[in-house]
């Protein structure tokens, strides 16, 4: 049974580079000398069609590099499921992700690489003030937390885009470069929802995904959702917002801070969004009472990993090494686990998941059997017979199409026997691929 661990791509998102490299290999094997690229062999072997510099004619700003690599990096986070915040959870295939973008768009690369018809972008404008997605190149998870006041920032000011800087223009390029990277086709527009409507109702159908990076009031989701009542076609909404504070000092933001006291929610934009989708849902509802579609979301908000990193503390080791025993953080609950397993092998987050009792634990079937997962934290040595077996006569019953992968929490086993026996049983029984974290 192989043992998931923080560094492994299974648990990390896509490694765009990793793939890009993959790819010029699979065509230009010569071009390759100790898997490392040989860029006079390349060049040679793409003739004429190389460039003599690099973007000898384009949009160039300071920053644009390190921008790049930015948006290649793999990220460290996960998205956190919260179906008390959702609408109609178990039956949605529409997402709210309360997050920088950047970083869901990377988490959200395996599973969705591919399959967005439409993309929405109405970023913020470049006013050279309050601008809140100041990039760090060094650690976008950090940098996410301290921007939502979710860890010491120093006393930094969150809105630290003044015009004092002298970078606002530079912050604001750098921003839509990154973002813009990450997908495509895009549609760039202020909102009308209208309009929008129009939009979406001439370049999709069907079941197409329609993404909104910077969802702000909610506009775009409610042109979606309303061209489905008008058309009775079941399009997907994708939304991403950040969760930017309002300060109620600040004229512009003041009674958008009050609404948010008013309903007893945290002073967010994400928060305002979450509203506007709620109520969009019971107005389109309202005006077609016939309409059966999907109105609902289901919310999950960007988090660090739920996997522990290995960070040694170099003055008190011993605590450390207990602490990587389990390297599942404490206060994450299975479901979070659960939606991380979903994101980092590449499934729909709104996939069906189905769970059973066996053998007194809980265990879950995600995507007709393709995931089966049983996070208990407990799995003492008599019960891996009657576990193993159910898990089984399950995945017989349910009949994937594929392989299907069955995961356990390494820190569960009593003992490696009860590891090693439970990961012979089920390879007995055709499941091979047995996976621990």
């Amino acid at each position: 049974m192989q043992k998931l661990i923080a560094n492994d791509p299974e648990t990390r998102s896509a490694n765009i580079v990793a793939d890009n490299v993959g790819h010029l290999k699979a065509l230009f094997p010569e071009a390759f000398t100790e898997d490392k690229i040989d860029f006079e062999v390349l060049k040679q072997l793409l003739g004429g069609e190389v460039a003599d510099r690099e973007e000898k004619y384009g949009l160039n700003w300071h920053g644009k590099h390190r921008a790049r690599q930015l948006a290649l990096t793999p990220s460290t986070g996960t998205l956190r499921p919260c179906p008390a915040e959702s609408v109609d959870w178990d039956t949605t295939q529409n997402l709210m992700i309360e997050g920088d973008n950047l970083e869901v768009l990377k988490l959200l690369q395996k599973s969705y690489a591919g399959k967005v018809k439409l993309i929405y972008i109405d970023p913020p404008y470049n006013t050279g003030k309050d601008f809140v997605y100041p990039d760090d190149y060094r650690d976008t998870m950090q940098n996410y937390q301290k921007l939502t006041g979710q860890t010491d920032d120093d006393n930094r000011k969150l809105s630290s885009n003044t015009e004092a800087s002298g970078r606002f223009h530079t912050d604001w390029l750098n921003m839509m470069y990154l973002r813009s990277l990450m997908g495509a086709p895009c549609f760039d527009h202020p909102k009308d929802e209208n309009m929008l409507q129009e939009i979406v109702g001439m370049v999709t159908s069907k079941d197409d995904i329609c993404l909104d990076c910077f969802a702000g009031s909610g506009t775009f989701y409610h042109s979606v959702m309303a061209q489905n009542a008008l058309d009775g076609e079941k399009r997907r909404c994708l939304l991403v917002q950040l969760p930017e504070c309002l300060d109620p000092s600040i004229r512009e933001q003041k009674i958008a801070a009050e609404y948010c006291d008013s309903i007893g929610k945290p002073r967010t934009i994400a928060e305002l969004t979450k509203e506007r989708l709620r109520r969009t849902g019971s107005k389109i509802k309202e005006a077609n009472p016939q309409f059966t579609g999907d109105l609902g979301f289901r919310v999950f908000k960007l988090d660090t990993s739920n996997i522990h990193a290995w960070e040694p503390d170099g003055d008190d080791l011993k605590q450390t090494l207990l602490d990587s025993i389990d390297h599942i953080k404490s206060d994450r609950s299975q479901d979070d686990i659960l939606y991380e397993l979903l994101l980092k092998l590449g499934l729909d987050l709104c996939v069906p998941v189905e769970t059973q009792t066996i053998a007194g634990k809980a265990v879950r079937s995600i995507g007709a059997g393709t995931l089966i997962a049983c996070l208990d934290e407990h799995i003492a040595r008599e019960e891996v017979d009657s576990l193993a077996l159910g898990i089984a006569d399950w995945h017989k019953q349910l009949e994937p199409t594929g392989d299907a992968t069955v995961i356990f929490r390494d820190s569960a086993f009593e003992d490696d026997v009860a590891k090693t026996n439970l990961a012979v049983i089920l390879e007995q029984h055709g499941l091979g691929n047995v996976r621990s974290l």
